[in-house]
């Protein structure tokens, strides 16, 4: 059913339940009687009559529902009509009247199943429901060339998408227009559908001239990227609503506590006035900022996580069951560091549909309300391709690698913009003040009111208050050693797995080249021969050259190991020291 909205909406709705419940006591009930249906058969004249039939009784259990099918949902943009259809959808699944169906097209992320608790109210309970996720058929394995000539076949913009089976020199002027469309949105339906849509606004229907409609279409797809880019510079703080060095002035400020005698201890910055809240408002505006940028760059890929740098084989070796795009949810949620307002953050990313949430199984089924990990868990964290592309020519900017950073002024041939790369480090020293100096202590407030002192209760209030301190001093000392320890025991027990994982990749790699496969690539050299490929002398020197290649990959493997189990050795070691320092 079609979904109705409307001031008479509730009336109709009351009506509708008022006449199932007729219908549900109306109904004849599932006992062991018969039920007579006419048959066809012939009298002794030949004419057709009617004869009853018995058939087998119903189970006693057994009753026929309605199914109520809710198709436009997520299209009731008013939350009163909301509310009354969940209201009338929890009245009639309690009374047993029927089954309600509501689709959806959002990933069922805890926000949206905390917005549908809000319409349903607490005065009913939860809004209680069997979620169906079916994932199997969900994505569109075809082309981004596919897409785009069906698009084109729908919107008729002329669009020239390159055949397949066409000649690639022929076509290569032609399909220019497509190959600017799928080098900016990637093989995305909806990227691809909002791009065709504005070409079509722009009216590229109505241009003619290949060089005009050529300018149209890289405009409009620059347009579009330049509004991902400027949607991921928001989420991630960048984009110049947050003051970073007024809040990095506070966090260094605020933590540096404890002057001695005769000293004035500073005052934290004022931040209240800066739009953003207060100080410590604003400090964990910048960690989340500082967390989500470390979460794109996980799923977008642009660094190696384990901190060194993949060979050949190992980027070969690889997971490769994983879908493009795609990382664990563990992996991006590892830079929230299990904080409530990291995961918020997380799940933000995730309703601003700069990640997404794509399900492992073809069918999956669970009880709503449930914990949000449940809803997390079974599914991968997707990136569109688009966002991908976008965050990485940000993160280019901001690389500290000075060979990277000269590889890019060459190619590029112009200047770099510092002004992200600034930002992030802004970013990073707020992270550090902050775990450096904690949350920072307040003044005593009624200071100013104590009575006068004499010089000798002066001098004995001091020494008191002055061992009182040393005492709460050491004491936070040790509180913030031990939890420098278990941190550092949990980064050593991470990179010893990393090593065992890493050595067992190492195993394979080493074993890889078997006598098949050094058969099978002297098979193909020879077929390379046969066609005129290359010559003897070629085929001797790739056959060689990947020799070569092989024995310098199990190299440098064998030296990334070994500099992974110093690093192990070296942390274990200072982990001894910290563990004595705690003791004494």
């Amino acid at each position: 059913m079609h979904l109705y909205c409307g001031s008479a909406l509730s009336g109709t709705l009351d009506e509708l339940l008022e006449a199932l419940r007729a219908i549900h006591c109306d109904a004849p009930a599932a006992t062991g009687d018969s039920h007579l249906l006419p048959s066809g058969g012939q009298d002794t004249d030949g004419n057709a009559v009617s004869t009853p039939v018995t058939l087998p009784p119903l189970a006693p259990a057994t009753r026929l529902h309605v199914v109520f099918f809710l198709r436009d949902f997520d299209e009731c943009v008013n939350p009163k009509d909301a509310a009354v259809w969940l209201r009338w959808v929890h009245e009639v699944t309690k009374a047993g009247l029927a089954h309600v169906v509501i689709p959806t097209r959002a990933s069922v992320t805890p926000t949206k199943v905390a917005a549908l608790q809000a319409l349903h109210g607490a005065d009913s309970g939860d809004f209680v429901a069997i979620a169906l996720r079916v994932a199997k058929g969900a994505v569109d394995a075809t082309s981004a060339e596919d897409k785009l000539r069906e698009l084109e076949t729908e919107y008729g913009l002329g669009l020239r998408v390159r055949d397949p089976g066409g000649d690639e020199l022929q076509t290569s002027a032609s399909s220019d227009e497509a190959r600017v469309v799928i080098g900016t949105v990637g093989n995305w339906w909806s990227d691809l559908v909002a791009v065709v849509e504005r070409l079509r606004q722009r009216g590229l229907g109505s241009t003619s001239d290949s060089e005009e409609r050529l300018a149209l279409v890289r405009a409009v797809c620059e347009e579009f990227r330049q509004e991902v880019v400027d949607a991921i510079l928001e989420h991630v703080r960048l984009d110049g609503s947050l003051d970073l060095q007024r809040i990095v002035l506070h966090s260094s400020t605020a933590g540096g506590g404890g002057g001695g005698a005769g000293t004035v201890a500073s005052a934290p910055t004022d931040l209240s006035d800066g739009g953003d809240g207060d100080g410590a408002d604003t400090e964990e505006k910048a960690l989340r900022a500082l967390e989500s940028w470390k979460c794109l760059e996980v799923v977008s890929r642009v660094v190696v996580k384990s901190g060194l740098m993949m060979s050949p084989q190992q980027f070969l070796m690889k997971d490769t069951s994983r879908p493009p795009n795609c990382v664990p949810p563990v992996e991006a949620l590892l830079p929230f560091g299990h904080r409530r307002e990291g995961e918020a953050k997380f799940l933000e990313l995730i309703d601003a549909n700069v990640l997404f949430l794509r399900p492992k199984a073809d069918v999956e089924v669970f009880v709503l309300p449930c914990a949000a990990s449940d809803l997390i868990a079974p599914c991968w964290v997707e990136t569109r391709p688009i966002v991908v592309s976008a965050f990485t020519e940000i993160w280019r900017s901001t690389t500290t690698d000075c060979h990277a950073r000269a590889a890019d002024l060459l190619a590029g041939g112009r200047q770099r913009n510092d002004t992200y790369f600034n930002a992030v480090q802004e970013l990073e020293r707020v992270a550090t003040n902050k775990k450096v100096c904690g949350s920072p202590s307040r003044p005593p407030l009624l200071s100013s009111c104590s009575p006068a002192l004499s010089p000798s209760q002066a001098a004995v209030q001091a020494q008191t208050s002055a061992a009182d301190s040393h005492g709460r001093t050491n004491d936070r000392v040790r509180v913030q050693l031990r939890e420098e320890i278990d941190l550092y025991a949990q980064e050593i027990d991470e990179r010893q797995l990393l090593l065992t994982e890493q050595k067992n990749e190492f195993l394979l790699m080493q074993y890889k080249l078997t006598r098949a496969e050094r058969v099978t690539r002297a098979a193909e050299v020879r077929v390379r021969r046969s066609c005129g490929a290359a010559s003897w002398g070629d085929a001797r020197f790739c056959s060689l050259g990947g020799v070569l290649l092989w024995m310098l990959t199990l190299s440098c493997a064998r030296r990334q190991l070994s500099l992974l189990e110093l690093e192990i050795d070296a942390k274990n070691a200072y982990l001894e020291r910290l563990r004595l320092v705690l003791r004494s």
